[in-house]
């Protein structure tokens, strides 16, 4: 069966590491090469959390321990990791047997899961690779579930590339990954506790929150780049939207001493597509990069902290959108802009 991924608390919290540390020197350095990277990070994140998707369908029958008709659904899905070399063995996650009905037949039906790249090389036009790769699948069926395939098979012409329940289809490969899963929330969880908190109600990926951050070395006129541009439609369940977020801009600090409240402003204006906003600017004299600031936004204040030197705590005015706040702050002017819609 195929690994689906590494989620051991250390190697996430190496790969944090990495990451921060990389993203505070490009958004320095280059912040179109920042957003390209962001953007990126974005449309792969939604394309390894979409669900298999059929690819074509093969009917065999079961030989023992009781004869069947039997469908097996191809399916090509990103978190089925491709093989490293040529040499290693196919990677496959498959689900269980399942007897469901067709037309007044009563029929048993499974379906296997591979990378995208191998699905493409063993496609219905490569005879040869597509063969082979049935072949496999036939094998890991009869290892998997302890049963005798036909080594006769066709595969069904037209349109048809699956057979079953769709909604059976995709709980069936959710169960299979629910385990890691698990074992990434947590240690997701474990991460926030020990190196740099992620808001708490929302888990989606390290990198969809760094995209609330724009940085301009020169002019300070970068445009945000804001949650509702970037963010990607599968989302962890928020299991309290009344807590306060953090994390758009977060380092520890661990020492305790007498903090200066620096000079801001506060004004209300009217953003794109005339939404009403509070704009904060925040003169932060001596500050050079956003790796030193850690940012709470709630829905009715904000608090700004600044490695021993800095403290700031605003009330808003009106209550605001803390999940679609924006920051971006000007190395030239050292200059930290927060941007956050009016609740309407």
């Amino acid at each position: 069966m195929a690994n689906i991924g590494d989620f051991s608390k250390e190697s996430l919290l190496n790969q944090a590491q990495n990451v921060w540390s990389m993203l505070d020197e490009m958004a320095e350095s280059s912040p179109e090469k920042y957003k390209e990277f962001i953007d990126k990070q974005m449309k792969e994140a939604k394309e390894y959390m979409k669900p298999p998707e059929p690819n074509m369908c093969v009917q065999s029958s079961l030989q023992a321990p009781k004869q069947w008709k039997l469908y097996i659904n191809f399916c090509s899905w990103q978190r089925v990791p491709e093989p490293k070399t040529t040499d290693e063995s196919i990677p496959v996650i498959g689900t269980d047997l399942q007897k469901e009905k067709d037309g007044s037949d009563t029929v048993i039906i499974t379906s296997v899961a591979f990378n995208p790249k191998i699905i493409e090389e063993c496609g219905k036009q490569n005879t040869t690779e597509r063969d082979l790769l049935i072949k496999l699948a036939i094998k890991y069926v009869e290892n998997q579930h302890n049963v005798q395939v036909s080594s006769n098979y066709q595969i069904l012409g037209g349109n048809v590339v699956f057979k079953g329940n769709m909604e059976k289809f995709i709980q069936a490969f959710n169960k299979k990954t629910e385990k890691s899963d698990k074992e990434f929330d947590e240690n997701m969880s474990e991460l926030q506790k020990n190196f740099a908190p992620l808001p708490s109600d929302a888990k989606d990926t390290i990198l969809n929150k760094f995209a609330n951050i724009a940085v301009s070395e020169d002019t300070g006129k970068c445009d945000p780049v804001t949650k509702s541009q970037n963010s990607f439609d599968f989302k962890m369940p928020s299991s309290d939207s009344g807590k306060k977020k953090k994390g758009l801009i977060e380092e520890i600090s661990t020492s305790t001493v007498k903090t200066a409240c620096p000079k801001y402003t506060l004004e209300c204006v009217k953003g794109y597509n005339n939404i009403e906003e509070i704009k904060v600017k925040v003169i932060l004299d001596g500050v050079s990069s956003v790796k030193e600031c850690c940012l709470d936004i709630s829905k009715d204040d904000m608090k700004l902290e600044v490695d021993d030197r800095y403290s700031l705590h605003i009330n808003f005015p009106h209550h605001v959108v803390d999940d679609e706040a924006s920051a971006k702050f000007s190395k030239k002017t050292s200059v930290l802009t927060i941007t956050v819609p009016i609740v309407k």
